[in-house]
């Protein structure tokens, strides 16, 4: 993932205050550290161009799950490969999976769903647009986030970069950049 060099100076200006869980007060700040297992995780949206009755779907398909007085979507969820698509009454469809797997799953989806008599025809859903990207990296070491106490939820610190750019730490020593589109 590219970043632009003014992103680049943002982070390094907030990794600066965040320095290495340990014992010692003078623990040493963020070391020049390659990160380790980069994944990333991609949500896309998928019009449909068909209006669709969402408690029949949820009779029809497994592993559906349709709670219209929680949320108005229904929830499709794939084990292989590991997927979520959130299904809208108007034909619009989200589907989260990681990079290698998006397209597939969006895919499999759509067929499901014509398989089904859902959909008319495959050929006739527009293609995908990527609504959200998320990158997570290994930092290799836990982080102390007690003096950030007000900011953080749970225990996740968020810090926006830019306007839809969100770079969060967690303390178990994960740092995710995110961003909408």
């Amino acid at each position: 993932m590219d970043l632009s060099d003014e992103v680049l100076g943002k982070i390094e200006s907030h990794l600066i205050d965040i320095s290495p869980d340990t014992d010692s007060e003078n623990s040493a700040v963020i070391p020049d550290h390659q990160f380790n297992n980069l994944t990333h995780y991609i949500r896309l949206k998928v019009e449909l161009d068909a209006k669709l009755d969402l408690k029949s779907v949820a009779f029809a398909v497994r592993n559906a799950e349709y709670e219209p007085k929680l949320y108005s979507g229904l929830k499709l969820r794939m084990s292989k490969p590991w997927s979520v698509a959130v299904i809208y009454p108007n034909g619009s469809m989200m589907v989260g999976a990681y990079q290698k797997d998006v397209l597939r799953s969006a895919k499999m989806y759509v067929r499901i769903l014509e398989k089904f008599g859902f959909i008319k025809d495959s050929l006739s859903v527009r293609p995908p647009t990527i609504c959200l990207t998320k990158s997570y990296y290994d930092l290799g070491f836990n982080v102390r986030l007690a003096k950030f106490a007000r900011d953080f939820v749970g225990h996740v610190l968020p810090l926006r970069v830019k306007r839809r750019s969100v770079v969060s730490f967690e303390r178990r020593g994960r740092a995710i950049f995110s961003h909408d589109f």
